[in-house]
């Protein structure tokens, strides 16, 4: 027993000192004491992100010199795999969830990169961020080169896409929100049901401001577009607006489970919809305080809005011209509630139009761990491109540029990432949990770039096919061992708990710090059990001896 007992211990200690070492191994890497200009990923096209220097908001960094005056050093991406044009991103914070001030993931964030790798913008004025969109025309102003609108039409031209493009705009628009303590929410009255999830630590009402802000990325100048209270802090978040004109605004509301357009100059809605019109409660899962978690909205060619309904795992048609309660276009919608391997709690959808080869939708399948399209053939939507790696965890935006590559924002993998035709990432930016990422002078998301079967024509027609050699139209086999781990390796429990972790802390820190508490406790158990196993023996040997 004694021998059993040794090498049980042995085990123990193995078990706990190799998890110890892999968690702060990881700790040690990736931790913001790290170097800050090292690439977090391998090979010369990685940039680092300024998180975790955040520095004066609204600042607008020198060009020539490529130094924030946010006080970060970014890294510098080889002129060899330079992208396009500038790259914006919003990134989102688990800081009001867990506190961690000091982590990289928790500053909410709105950052300009210059092709160089610089950062040429800089605002972390909100509590998060979420969509950024450009504004077309807006500001002629060049900078770090982005005035470069024969490049991208040249861009679009080569690969069949047509479509406006933003090449000359340094100008955004971008959807934000901040919680608000009960004496700033300016709310008539908070309702009983709402107070519950929106107080804060010491009982009062909390609500949350969203806001609808345009920035010149040239000059820094922020103008509020357009802002609205919502009386719950937590689940209130304006995620996607999208803009129809000067004066109307097409909105994601996740508070009220509905899409309405408003005039902005007078705050008046002009058009409604609530999900409750067409779905049944009881649908979209689990989530009975987040019942649809509408995240992205998007007008299109043919005058209809496009909505994401991500715990619905399904992206529908409205048609703002029927009556709200009609609206539901059901003939277009594609993914079913439940039906995950079509779409699993999808995020920010992109509508490629029928100019482009569509029409298409790219969107970030975001549970499913993967990129993916869909193409609109003979009445019924059919899978015509995917894409993934072994780092992908949680993408929540994508959008495909007219060069025919794909912008991927992998949030729990904490990067930005450009994949080019054949699926290889040409192009990476390290950030702390980025939400959406928009490359100037390519148009708004997926608008100019060309769906999977354009560039399918296009490639196979030049004698190189895209996707490693395989056509984009029928993905190829994958391999089932690697694709039942990665199943058993996902999931919204699994995204939940990577989001509320630190950067550090990835999906093998997170199994090596599993293993070392479940280690401890079984040789706590086994200890406490060992003590009490010798105790009784040496009671029962006491009274023995007593007679």
């Amino acid at each position: 027993m004694v021998a059993a007992r040794s090498a049980l211990r042995a085990v123990f200690v193995a078990c706990v000192l190799l998890s110890a070492g892999v968690v702060a191994g990881g700790y040690a890497t990736h931790s913001p004491t790290a170097t800050a200009s090292e690439p977090t990923a391998p090979g010369p096209n990685a940039t680092e992100s300024p998180k975790g220097n955040p520095g004066a908001p609204g600042a607008v960094a020198s060009s020539a010199t490529g130094a924030a005056s946010a006080g970060s050093s970014a890294g510098q991406s080889s002129s060899e795999a330079r992208p396009s044009g500038i790259t914006v991103v919003t990134t989102d914070s688990n800081q009001l969830l867990l506190g961690l001030a000091n982590d990289s993931r928790a500053e909410a964030e709105i950052v300009a990169y210059g092709r160089n790798g610089s950062v040429q913008y800089y605002n972390a004025s909100h509590d998060r961020y979420w969509d950024v969109d450009p504004v077309i025309g807006e500001d002629t102003e060049s900078a770090n080169g982005m005035n470069e609108t024969n490049e991208a039409e040249r861009a679009n031209e080569a690969n069949g896409a047509s479509g406006t493009t933003d090449a000359d705009s340094m100008t955004v628009e971008y959807a934000a929100s901040d919680r608000l303590n009960a004496s700033a929410c300016e709310l008539d009255e908070v309702n009983e049901g709402d107070a519950g999830e929106g107080n804060d630590d010491d009982g009062n009402a909390v609500c949350a401001r969203n806001v609808i802000e345009r920035v010149n990325l040239t000059t820094g100048a922020v103008t509020r577009v357009y802002s609205e209270i919502a009386p719950r802090a937590d689940f209130a978040p304006w995620n996607d607006v999208d803009r129809i004109n000067d004066t109307h605004y097409i909105v994601a509301d996740r508070n009220e489970n509905r899409v309405f357009v408003v005039d902005t100059r007078t705050g008046e809605y002009a058009w409604e919809w609530y999900a409750a019109s067409a779905f049944r409660f009881d649908s979209g899962g689990y989530y009975m305080e987040d019942w649809t978690h509408l995240n992205d909205v998007e007008y299109t060619e043919e005058g209809r809005i496009m909505a994401s309904l991500r715990n619905h795992d399904q992206v529908v048609f409205l048609d703002p011209t029927r009556p709200p309660a009609g609206a539901l276009v059901t003939k277009r919608t594609l993914g079913a509630d439940n039906n995950r391997t079509v779409l699993y709690e999808q995020y920010n959808p992109d509508y490629i139009p029928s100019e482009n080869g569509g029409p298409a939708i790219l969107a970030a399948d975001a549970e499913n761990n993967r990129v993916v399209e869909y193409a609109y053939r003979n009445g019924s939507w059919h899978r015509s491109w995917e894409w993934t790696d072994e780092s992908l965890q949680w993408p929540r935006d994508a959008d495909r540029l007219p060069n025919g590559h794909t912008l991927v924002v992998d949030s729990n993998g904490d990067r930005v990432l450009e994949v080019d035709r054949s699926g290889e990432v040409v192009w990476n930016l390290s950030v702390g949990l980025p939400y959406d990422a928009e490359r100037l002078g390519t148009g708004p998301e997926s608008a100019s770039g060309p769906s999977a079967g354009r560039i399918a024509a296009r490639t196979d027609s030049e004698g190189d096919p895209a996707n490693g050699g395989d056509d984009p139209a029928n993905p190829p086999e994958t391999d089932p061992l690697a694709d039942a781990l990665k199943g058993v390796l996902s999931g919204p429990a699994l995204s939940t708990v990577l989001y509320l972790s630190p950067r550090w802390m990835g999906i093998t820190e997170l199994l090596a710090l599993c293993v070392l508490v479940v280690s401890a406790l079984c040789w706590f158990l086994a200890e406490s059990y060992w003590r009490s196993v010798f105790a009784d023996l040496r009671d029962r040997a006491e009274r023995v001896d007593r007679r």
